[in-house]
């Protein structure tokens, strides 16, 4: 698709309108809006012989230009068609390499980048290096495949793989949301899975997963520990995921005014998708309900809420974050504390060792709740599940490993003398 259509494009489905004459009148006044707020409040269009130029020119801001912010046309229609694809924000996919699209769909200036999208960057300039200057108009299945062969070829963990793959999935949304004509990426990734990857045993299992993914109680209390003596908006998300059982979408979109700290007891009715980070109107199962508060909850709750109104900020969200680009507290961040903070330095685990997710918090509050006696159906309404089946999903390795465990009699090899000769003596002495 070319500059001037993929314009026409993206102004026809700015307007939403459906009468095809409409529509093209919308897209004739847009175009001379652009054109007429340029010229009044940047620069005007210079024909040739303009200070000694041989082709129409104007300016933009130069700050964005590594060419004195000038731009150059031979026509003067060309020179308009830049002007508004700069100000739509329109790529030009016949210059527009793989790894420059790659950090416009991470944010546009690498030099800025927070720690996630940074670090994606880094895998792909590891990685995938030999597609960085391919175009992205001339980017082939050929050429995706050789570039994942030569990964594989170096024996990658599993995560490493994924994580350089994702790099990927993100160009591909790019190249889709600003209408770039490109390969269908993610279906070349798919495809190579499927093909490639099936039978290759190239990840092999080097430490045990362990079954029961919930926290143990001690580990549990040093982490709701570690959050009341190092307040911050990271550490008292995980404790009140552990003291309360929500899921992460529902504690992202906790709202202060939802914290009735008096009547103890959270009010869930909306919910962030972790992964698109749209506020949703509504919950799991569409049953909003009442959390309610232990003492151990209502001391985590108290202290983060004051915590957040020392923050001047006013966002009308408890959980706040300073690096993120709207200032609010998203899964990854959350994630990404417990992967490299919980489970390092307040656990002491080393990196070999499986680390626990925000939703295993989730099954750490069901299992504990259970095994301090309190009934099961008052967890399910707890956790918003529809029956108590699901709950039991929850609780029911850390249950069972426990009294299997507590049956065990042990051999008496150690603890209690051996007092009788076993029926098969003779046996082993003829042996």
């Amino acid at each position: 698709m070319n500059i001037e259509a993929k314009i026409s494009t993206i102004i026809s489905e700015e307007c939403k309108l459906t009468d095809k004459a409409l529509i093209q009148t919308y897209i004739m006044n847009r175009r001379d809006a652009i054109l007429s707020e340029h010229i009044n409040n940047v620069d005007q269009i210079h024909e040739p012989g303009y200070a000694g130029f041989k082709y129409y020119t104007t300016k933009l801001t130069p700050k964005n230009r590594n060419h004195s912010g000038l731009i150059y046309a031979k026509t003067k229609e060309e020179l308009e068609t830049k002007i508004i694809a700069y100000y739509l924000q329109v790529k030009d996919e016949a210059c527009l390499t793989v790894r420059k699209a790659l950090v416009s769909a991470l944010g546009g200036d690498e030099y800025s980048f927070g720690k996630t999208p940074r670090r994606t960057l880094q895998r792909f300039d590891k990685n995938l290096s030999d597609l960085s200057q391919v175009k992205v108009s001339q980017l082939t299945e050929a050429d995706i495949r050789k570039a994942l062969d030569k990964l594989v070829s170096t024996k990658p963990t599993e995560k490493e793989f994924n994580e350089t793959v994702s790099s990927l999935n993100k160009l591909a949304d790019y190249c889709q949301y600003e209408h770039i004509e490109a390969i269908n990426i993610r279906e070349v990734i798919a495809i190579y899975r499927k093909v490639r990857l099936t039978g290759k045993h190239i990840w092999k299992v080097s430490t045990k997963q362990t079954k029961n993914l919930a926290f143990t109680r001690a580990e549990a209390s040093k982490i709701v520990r570690y959050a009341l003596r190092h307040p911050s908006y990271k550490a008292f998300s995980v404790a009140i995921l552990i003291t309360t059982g929500l899921r992460a979408g529902e504690l992202l979109g906790l709202e202060i005014d939802d914290v009735y700290l008096s009547e103890g007891y959270l009010w869930i009715h909306q919910s962030e998708d972790t992964k698109t980070y749209e506020l949703l109107d509504y919950v799991k199962e569409n049953k909003s309900r009442e959390v309610y508060l232990s003492d151990e909850a209502l001391t985590i709750l108290k202290s983060c809420l004051e915590y957040r109104l020392r923050d001047a900020s006013n966002s009308p969200f408890l959980l706040l974050n300073p690096c993120s680009s709207d200032r609010k507290m998203h899964l990854r961040a959350v994630d990404d504390f417990m992967r490299e903070v919980i489970h390092t330095d307040v656990l002491g685990y080393s990196k070999e060792r499986e680390a626990r997710s925000p939703h295993d918090c989730r099954r750490t509050y069901a299992s504990l709740e259970h095994l301090s006696g309190t009934p099961i159906n008052v967890i399910m309404d707890q956790l918003g599940h529809s029956n108590v089946g699901q709950t039991w999903e929850y609780i029911k390795n850390v249950v069972e490993a426990s009294e299997r465990r507590r049956q065990l009699k042990g051999g008496r090899l150690i603890f209690q003398e051996v007092t009788s000769q076993e029926p098969h003596k003779d046996a082993v002495n003829a042996v």
